[in-house]
This record gives C-alpha cells, structure tokens and sequence, in this order.
C-alpha cells in the first residue's frame, strides 16, 4: 500500500475503491509506541465510540499505543462516527477494508499496525482503564517473551439480564493469577494481544474462517492460537488485571440463541480435530450420540435443582447440541468426501 500523509482525509469509502489509511495525525517515535490496538467493525456505528473511547482513556500516555479501526465494508455511518474523533486523538487512525469478513478485517490490522505488539478487542467491546498498562506491565515482567497474552472478558449489559441468565455464560478467564496458559487453554478474541511478528511468521488469521458481514461463524481465534502454540516460541501468557468487558446483547440472552452457538461451537470443534479416516469419524459420531443420551438421562435430576425452566434448557440443551454439532460435522465430512471418491 503506498504511504498517506498523516493529514489525509478518509476517502475510498465506496465498494470496490482501493482501501485507505487516514490519521489525524503521528502518534510518536516507534521507541515508545508499544502497541496498535485494532478494532474491526462492521455496521456498528451505534456500539464503536464506546469501545474507541474505551481505548483511548487508558490509564497510559498515548503516545505508547495507537488504535485502528478497520472498517470491515460497513454500510451504516462508521466512517462519520470515527472522523470528528480523530480530529481530538492523534493516535487514532482509519482504515477501509472492502473485503468482507473479520479475519480479513483482522490482517488488515496487523499488516498497518506500527507497534510490536497488537491488541484486538471487538467493536461491541470496551477495556478498562488499567488494560493496557496491565498488558504493558505483563509483557515487560514475564519470561519467557510470551508471542500472545490476553485476560478476563467479563459481561457488559446494557439492557437488564434476565434472573435465568447467568454471567458465567458470558466470562472467560483462567482465574485470578497470572501465568503462562497450558495447551489446552486458549485466548478469546475480544481481549488478545499478538506480537506482530508472530502473526507475519504464521501468516495471520485464516481468512476462511470466522463471521462474514452479518454472516457468524466460529474458530478463527482457536485456530490461530492452535499454530501459535505449535509455533517454536508460542509462550501465552495470561493476565488476571487485563479486563475486557463484551456486550451482552439481548438476542444472546435466549435459549435458541444458546444453543445455536453451542451447536456451531462444536461444527468449529470439528473442523480442529478432524479424524482423517472414515472408521474413526464414525466411531466419533458413535461417542458423540452416546454423549447425548447419556446428557438426556442426566437432564431430568437437573431439572429439580433449577430454579428457572430457561436456565435448565441451557444447561441441558447446550451440551446436547454441542454434540449434535460435532457429529453433524463428522457426518457431513464423510459425505462430502465419499462424494468426492
């Protein structure tokens, strides 16, 4: 992409224009900015400021991180909402991405991020205060270099949860001490932090995975973490003081939502652990059925300890259809590879 004055205005806002940078202006010497934070965002207008502004007021001096927005081909007022607020950050900056989808919106971060590090938080998102000083403080302190760290991603609620509902759906930790995660832990994607030069080693994110415009889908952010991992320096590290609180929007906070996310939960658990003969997916459909009746036995003890119907039905039904998504995805893998013979 070739240079942009730091003074250049957004434009190539159209479908099918070349993508452009816009800034409002520098943001430092490349010895102290630490690290880009990259947020992607697609026709969320209303939710970006927070998440921005979130960002911006860290209890850090600005000129240690700047922040990007990618701008995923949204057709809403995005690029409005962000101008007049980069006219008061000068390490804000703007960038379109005509092509659609959040690993190819999350590249694009990367591949435009001036720092060593880069942070992702998602655009219904918003970072505490301490965050970045926590990651700073984290990536400074912990040997080895970790090439990944993040922290807790707690529940935002904009609108009143329901009594059924519990946080606990909503968080992900790994507890209240820092440490390196072991190989079966895995960060989540709206409070991770990657060096760059590891995202250049393992060639970023998979761009065929993940949501796609108003399209969702799961296992981007496992399935790079999965290469990390096998990276020959893929330390993570985890942060116990690095909170990321994520909206809880109302639709998450239903039943049929829960279990459909559980059933793609386990089509993406699939994909990770793929058997590559015929026999061994049939004897993982196998388990998986039997998983399930054994879930439907326990259900009912279950539902005389449950104070609410709706909570029982999460709690019985998303195990379930994560295991029905597990032995759809094996059966539809044996289809379509039989019909490929």
């Amino acid at each position: 992409m070739p240079n942009v004055p730091a003074n250049a205005s957004i434009r190539g806002m159209e479908r099918g224009e070349d993508p452009v940078v816009s800034s409002s202006g520098p943001t430092g010497d490349g010895a102290s900015l630490k690290i880009s934070v990259v947020i992607c965002t697609y026709n969320r207008a209303d939710a970006l400021p927070s998440a921005i502004l979130s960002v911006l007021r860290q209890s850090v001096p600005p000129e240690r991180f700047e922040v990007i927005v990618v701008d995923n081909n949204s057709t809403d007022d995005t690029a409005s909402v962000v101008k007049p607020m980069m006219a008061e950050h000068d390490n804000l900056r703007y960038v379109f991405e005509a092509r659609q989808g959040t690993s190819i919106a999350r590249n694009r971060g990367w591949r435009e991020a001036r720092a060593p590090y880069v942070a992702y938080i998602d655009d219904d998102a918003e970072a505490t205060a301490a965050w970045l000083g926590a990651v700073m403080e984290a990536l400074a302190t912990s040997s080895p270099k970790p090439v990944a760290l993040g922290g807790p991603i707690l529940p935002l609620y904009r609108v009143p949860k329901p009594k059924w509902f519990k946080d606990e759906w909503e968080t992900a930790t790994w507890g209240p001490e820092p440490r390196f995660l072991e190989g079966h832990e895995l960060l989540h994607g709206s409070n991770m932090v990657v060096s760059r030069s590891a995202l250049e080693r393992v060639g970023g994110f998979c761009e065929s995975l993940g949501p796609v415009g108003a399209t969702y889908a799961q296992g981007e952010d496992t399935e790079l973490f999965f290469r990390l991992q096998a990276d020959s320096q893929g330390h993570i590290y985890y942060t116990p003081d690095a909170v990321v609180r994520h909206e809880v929007a109302t639709h998450k906070m239903s039943v049929r939502y829960r279990m459909w996310r559980s059933f793609g939960s386990g089509q993406a658990w699939y994909e990770f652990r793929r058997p590559r003969s015929r026999p061994q997916r049939a004897l993982l459909v196998a388990k998986e059925m039997g998983r399930i009746g054994l879930l439907l036995v326990r259900a009912v003890p279950i539902a005389y300890r449950c104070a609410y119907v709706r909570r029982w039905a999460v709690q019985t039904a998303c195990p379930i259809m994560k295991a029905l998504g597990r032995a759809y995805a094996a059966i539809r893998d044996s289809g379509t590879q039989r019909g490929a013979a």
